[in-house]
């Protein structure tokens, strides 16, 4: 019988399984680089494990912005390939939502990329609802543009959500 659990995931072991996951919407970005967002101070990931496998992974950090409440912000929200439409989202973002409940946020938010029709049902049919855009624009500086430097030279990496 197939086991499913969630957790933050806080050791090297369970981040290192997480890595080629968010891979699979980060494909831009190095393994080493990804690995890098676990020093991040208010960064959190959480994984859902089918036995002893992450299957899914949602990392997320308390916000106060957008709205001008406390909220959490998910940064990264994947289901792994094979994984997705067996309930799996749902289940990562019920847990998301509570563990944003009980830190006193008011909302749960993200970004979605333009054109990702289906993850922007998925989040429609979990009670999300559309609240504005992300609008950026790539800053220029002295070593070239920023998406092209590392998350310790750039302040971070762009929001950005796929995948149920």
């Amino acid at each position: 019988m197939t086991e499913t659990r969630i957790e933050e995931l806080t050791t090297d072991t369970h981040w290192d399984a997480a890595v080629p996951i968010l891979g699979q919407l980060w494909e831009e970005k190095s393994p080493a680089e990804i690995r890098s967002w676990r020093q991040e101070e208010e960064y959190r990931l959480f994984g859902l494990f089918e036995d002893d496998d992450p299957v899914a992974v949602a990392g997320v950090s308390i916000q106060r912005v957008l709205h001008h409440v406390r909220h959490a912000w998910v940064h990264d929200f994947v289901v792994g390939e094979g994984f997705q439409r067996e309930g799996y989202g749902e289940a990562l973002l019920a847990h998301v939502e509570s563990w944003a409940r009980e830190r006193e946020c008011e909302y749960v938010a993200l970004a979605l990329v333009d054109g990702n029709d289906s993850a922007g049902k998925f989040y429609r049919e979990q009670g999300m609802e559309r609240w504005g855009d992300v609008i950026e624009k790539p800053l220029q500086g002295e070593d070239g543009p920023v998406e092209e430097r590392g998350p310790e030279e750039s302040g971070g990496r762009g929001l950005r959500d796929d995948e149920e």
